[in-house]
């Protein structure tokens, strides 16, 4: 069974939050979390200098519409506050920066620093980078049996130690502690130290100038509303709004405005965009008898119409 996700977001600044059109304020907000993580990082700069800090661009975009990698890439070659000594776009696993950086520890001797890892994913489910090369995608449950495995050796702390930093850059996963949690036991956490942190909103990267110059390329955090609905039964646009509406009643959201554009066009506007959500459905049996032959396509078709909650 699956479920479809409706994305509405409004893309905020790490220092500012676009709130209306023309309209700016400083973020002060208990759900903005990016400028905790902002300190955080800041904090890890200065405690570290002069500290080797890093960035792994860990995947290649698909669409002309969403550049978040490329744009990434150049946000930490070039830019002024978060500008890495180098950025990595060979490594698409996690284990293939452990062994990156474990192979070509900092030239001061120390440390790193910073590490940054640029990776689409989601709260829900997974990271797109994978585990290893060829290997599956990042989430709890693969790491865990990666972990199991022994596929990751820790990192010694010439390499990162528990002034150092993985900050995870993708959209919402800050909200998966427990996937936090596994990639730094990857990173040797228990022998080291380290820590991995993640922003519970969306991030992305765009220009500020129509010429597209990097150095205007700026980072942004995005505030999100859900909506789960059924693929069959898919709401056009004023029912997204009435869902909206009633989900969030306390919101003073333009909910029309974003559900009317699919793409961003400016950094602060309303827009939204919808994905697929596996559902998996568990059921306990008591007896090994009561469990049910499903081992063809029609008897898990016929157990599933007679199974009314798992159809709603």
């Amino acid at each position: 069974m699956r479920h479809l996700l409706f994305y509405l977001l409004i893309v905020t600044t790490s220092l500012f939050s676009c709130k209306k059109k023309g309209e700016v304020v400083s973020v002060v907000s208990e759900e903005n979390d990016a400028a905790e993580i902002v300190e955080v990082v800041e904090e890890v700069k200065e405690d570290t200098v002069p500290r080797t800090s890093i960035t792994f661009i860990m995947g290649k975009d698909n669409s002309e519409y969403n550049r978040y990698y490329a744009l990434a890439g150049n946000y930490y070659r070039v830019s002024q506050d978060d500008k890495t000594e180098m950025v990595i776009d060979t490594e698409k696993s996690i284990l293939g920066v452990c062994n990156y950086l474990r192979n070509h520890p900092p030239e001061n001797g120390l440390p790193y620093g910073l590490v940054n890892l640029v990776s689409h994913g989601n709260e829900f489910l997974d990271l797109s980078a994978l585990v290893y090369p060829k290997g599956p995608r990042t989430s709890v449950q693969t790491l865990e049996k990666a972990l199991r495995d022994s596929v990751f050796l820790p990192l010694d702390t010439n390499i990162i130690d528990r002034h150092s930093l993985i900050y995870l850059h993708g959209c919402g996963v800050g909200n998966n502690q427990k996937l936090l949690d596994n990639l730094a036991l990857a990173f040797g956490a228990a022998e080291n130290g380290v820590k991995v942190k993640s922003s519970k909103l969306f991030e992305y990267y765009a220009y500020l100038t129509k010429n597209k110059n990097p150095q205007s390329i700026r980072r942004y955090f995005a505030k999100t509303w859900y909506a789960f609905y059924h693929p069959d039964s898919i709401p056009d646009n004023k029912g997204f709004v009435e869902i909206l509406s009633k989900l969030y009643p306390e919101e003073s959201v333009e909910w029309e405005e974003g559900v009317r554009k699919r793409f961003q066009t400016n950094p602060g506007d309303l827009y939204h965009f919808s994905f697929v959500v596996p559902v998996v459905w568990e059921e306990f049996y008591k007896e090994k008898s009561d469990v049910p032959l499903v081992n063809t396509r029609k008897r898990r078709t016929d157990w599933l119409m007679a199974n009314q909650p798992l159809l709603e």
